[in-house]
């Protein structure tokens, strides 16, 4: 009963020597080699290498593996921020979003088109013949005002910017 007593002491100190060689002990042991992570991470590292990590592992490869279990808990746990939108990406966004909600519309869509076509065209219409009227009228100014000397220096009093 002793001699067991004693060799599982044996055991258990020679698995803590191993443990302790490998950093794994005590958090404060975690710490000294991932000191880059929060506590909670390093309290992390330490149970996830305690019931994962052989005893028998070298401290190099465990410190390797338990490092790449910390990133990706700092990952996890602090995502890097997404860059700040810009005034493209949302353009982008919504005109995806009123794709998506014209898609639905079928012909209403394309009577919304032609209309718009219809409407552009009348109103070059309107704004052509405003513009050969303003023509008619200027050409009958130049013809009648300018023309004539005493009418122009009459207009040149009263419009002293010509």
């Amino acid at each position: 009963m002793e001699k067991d007593e004693k060799e599982r002491e044996c055991k258990r100190n020679v698995y803590l020597q191993k443990r302790k060689a490998q950093g794994l002990i005590t958090i404060e042991q975690v710490a000294e080699w991932a000191q880059q992570y929060s506590l909670e991470i390093q309290r992390t590292i330490r149970y996830i290498g305690m019931k994962i990590i052989d005893e028998n592992e070298s401290v190099e490869k465990a410190h390797a593996i338990l490092k790449i279990w910390g990133d990706a808990l700092q990952t996890i746990t602090s995502p890097k921020p997404s860059p700040p939108p810009t005034l493209k990406l949302w353009w982008l966004y919504r005109w995806n979003r009123f794709k998506q909600s014209t898609d639905k519309w079928g012909l209403l869509q394309w009577y919304l088109v032609i209309l718009g076509i219809i409407a552009s065209i009348f109103f070059s219409n309107l704004y052509q013949e405003r513009i050969m009227k303003r023509d008619r009228l200027n050409r009958m100014f130049y013809q009648y005002v300018i023309k004539d000397e005493n009418l122009k220096k009459e207009y040149l009093k009263l419009d002293p910017m010509m």
